[in-house]
């Protein structure tokens, strides 16, 4: 990319996108991490873990997976209607079993 990761994340938010975590290396993050929306208070979350662990701020080495949800792009946003955290082979995940297609209101 060429970027700095925090301004990766940075442009990702302020262009309007939503994401989740849905995914995460056990040995880095907590399970309460699943289900976090990426917004500003989860730059600030994941800045200061990566200062009292090694990683890559934007997952890039695999340490988190997110699920993107909406997005100025998209007519519909996926709505998670529940999760399910369940932890494998050292990753804890968001178990997804429901989840619908919303068309957007318009403004």
């Amino acid at each position: 990319w060429g970027m700095a990761p925090e301004c990766v994340l940075n442009d990702f938010i302020e262009a309007s996108f939503e994401a989740m975590v849905v995914a995460v290396k056990g040995s880095i993050f907590a399970r309460e991490w699943l289900g976090k929306r990426v917004d500003y208070n989860f730059l600030v979350d994941i800045k200061h873990l990566a200062q009292e662990k090694e990683l890559d701020i934007c997952g890039e080495q695999g340490e988190y997976h997110t699920l993107v949800v909406d997005g100025p792009l998209f007519r519909k946003r996926v709505q998670v209607e529940y999760g399910v955290r369940v932890q494998r082979d050292g990753y804890w995940f968001l178990d997804i079993p429901k989840s619908r297609l919303k068309l957007k209101q318009e403004v």
